[in-house]
């Protein structure tokens, strides 16, 4: 709430609320806070321990794996199940493209991913 108001010179009126949504790496937490005349209140706090980032990422990692499957399921097979260093490698790079292009969709409406041991790449959209 402070950072919508100090940082985004966003005023809450006297009496508006505010929800504080903080979707973590994790976790997922959430705020309701009042403006009171006085300053501002908490209403109510709420979240989840068991949501957040990774959890997206493992289901794009699911969703684009799909979409390999379908075209390369040699490629996708090693991803899914690495026998040599150079596939865990190749997986590791994998869902390290998947979380970027995930984060660069807040700035763009899509994003590559290079699919590893592969020439091909796919891009997710914000649809």
């Amino acid at each position: 709430a402070t950072y919508c108001v100090e940082v985004l010179g966003t005023p809450i009126p006297v009496g508006g609320c505010l929800l504080v949504f903080d979707f973590g790496g994790g976790t997922l937490d959430v705020t309701v806070v009042r403006h009171d005349p006085d300053g501002l209140r908490v209403l109510a706090v709420g979240g989840l321990d068991d949501l957040g980032g990774v959890d997206i990422d493992a289901a794009l990692v699911g969703h684009l794996g799909q979409l390999v499957a379908i075209r390369q399921p040699e490629v996708w097979q090693r991803l899914v199940n690495p026998r040599t260093p150079g596939e865990q490698r190749d997986r590791r790079r994998f869902w390290t493209e998947v979380r970027a292009a995930k984060e660069m969709l807040s700035r763009a409406p899509s994003a590559p991913i290079q699919i590893p041991g592969s020439d091909d790449a796919i891009h997710l959209t914000r649809e």
